[in-house]
This record gives structure tokens, C-alpha cells and sequence, in this order.
């Protein structure tokens, strides 16, 4: 299981990029005015592959309905509560739900972890 997520393109803010790729990877519309920074996530794992930074968003309002907009890399979109996740997650994904939940069982890892007060 993993959120929607992507990187930054040039001259994006983390909250623009954060819409766009909601809408990219799930149809959903939200205003970047309706998104939130919580915290960041900076993976310390020894690989030949760059360090990853995960900004951990909160999208307080979003038009539509989840419609898989990427058949090829995405199966489908579902809704889960936070005591029913399942049990494979991607990594990253994992880290950054536990900004908004901190007592979930969710993996540990090398990692540096930034908490954000989000505006309100």
C-alpha cells in the first residue's frame, strides 16, 4: 500500500506538488491553500540510490472521488482506517503516517524524522 506522492518539480512549493500529484495519481481536486506540511522524513539507508526527503502532507479538502488516473503503476484506491491498514506498506508511506498517528505499528528504519506545526 502506498499514498500518492512524487517529487517536486522546478519551482513547485511541497503544497502545489502535493495537489498535483493527488490529482495526477488519484483525479482528486484540493487547493494548495488546503494543505498542510506535518513533517518531513529524511531516509538515512546506505544505498547507491539518492538520500530520499519525505514531506508529509495533510490535504484538509479535496473535490471528487479516488479514481485510479494511472492504470500502469496503480491498482486502485481505498480508504482505510488507521487500527486496519494493511500489513505491507511501502516504507516511506509507512514513516509518513505515523506523523499523524505516532502509536501505529508501523516500521522503523534509519531515518531522521523533522515534526512541522501545521498552519492552521
Amino acid at each position: 500500500m502506498l499514498l500518492p506522492g512524487g517529487e517536486v518539480d522546478p519551482g513547485e512549493s511541497i503544497e502545489q506538488a502535493a495537489v498535483r500529484e493527488l490529482a495526477e495519481e488519484t483525479t482528486l481536486s484540493a487547493d494548495p491553500a488546503d494543505v498542510s506540511v506535518v513533517g518531513l522524513v529524511l531516509a538515512t539507508e546506505t544505498s547507491a540510490e539518492p538520500t530520499r526527503l519525505t514531506a508529509a502532507t495533510v490535504v484538509r479538502a479535496h473535490t471528487g472521488a479516488p479514481a485510479v488516473a494511472e492504470p500502469g503503476r496503480i491498482e486502485r484506491w481505498e480508504w482505510f482506517a488507521p487500527d486496519r491498514l494493511p500489513d505491507v506498506l511501502f516504507v516511506p508511506s509507512a514513516r509518513v503516517l505515523r506523523f499523524r498517528r505516532p502509536g501505529l505499528p508501523l516500521p522503523e528504519g534509519p531515518f531522521h524524522r523533522y515534526d512541522m506545526t501545521p498552519r492552521r
